[in-house]
């Protein structure tokens, strides 16, 4: 038997997400000043930061945007 289980408050859920957006804009922040990453691995940081910013505003609106 499967349980869904509705969450009756998303905003930890989104508090989580958005935070774990910020990770690759923190890497990106600590390139300039202590990482010294390659050019191609920067390139894949800041795809993925906007995967994750996409995907954090879609889940954003289907929340509040559903009927």
């Amino acid at each position: 038997m499967r349980i869904k289980q509705k969450v009756k408050n998303p905003f930890f859920i989104i508090v989580f997400i958005t935070l774990i957006s910020l990770l690759p804009m923190v890497a990106l922040l600590f390139d300039r000043f202590m990482l010294n990453l390659s050019y191609s691995t920067l390139f894949y940081i800041e795809i993925f930061a906007g995967i994750i910013f996409v995907s954090t505003g879609i889940f954003i609106a289907y929340v509040f945007l559903k009927s």
